[in-house]
């Protein structure tokens, strides 16, 4: 009798250490997967974070070439205006020009009329 208890006894330990080798490889499998389910919790997150950089990016490099699309167009519209007014100022020089030498032609051909009067009055003179 004293044999089949200590045998019972010892089927007793090793079905609990059988029970306890299983329950230890049950929670080791559970560490694994929430070790693994982290691992790919902080992946996402990490990935996410990348994907939101790359917005960042991106939305600042648009902004950058819509800057300076805009500072192209504004040199652009200044541009034509600086155009626009220095061909209005050359105009304006060629009519002050032309009315400079029309002035001119005028004065001279007052000076000869003068000149023709005079050169008739002298004439007159000599003829009396």
């Amino acid at each position: 009798a004293a044999a089949e208890r200590a045998a019972a006894r010892e089927a007793e330990l090793e079905r609990q250490e059988s029970e306890r080798l299983q329950m230890e490889r049950l929670m080791a499998e559970q560490r694994r997967r929430e070790a693994e389910a982290e691992t790919e919790r902080k992946l996402a997150e990490q990935q996410e974070q990348q994907r939101l950089e790359q917005e960042r990016i991106e939305a600042e490099e648009a902004r950058k070439a819509e800057q300076l699309r805009l500072e192209y167009e504004r040199i652009e519209r200044e541009r034509v205006a600086n155009e626009r007014i220095a061909a209005r100022q050359r105009e304006e020089e060629s009519k002050r020009e032309r009315e400079r030498l029309a002035a001119a032609e005028r004065a001279a051909a007052a000076r000869r009329a003068e000149l023709v009067r005079q050169e008739k009055e002298r004439l007159q003179m000599e003829r009396l």
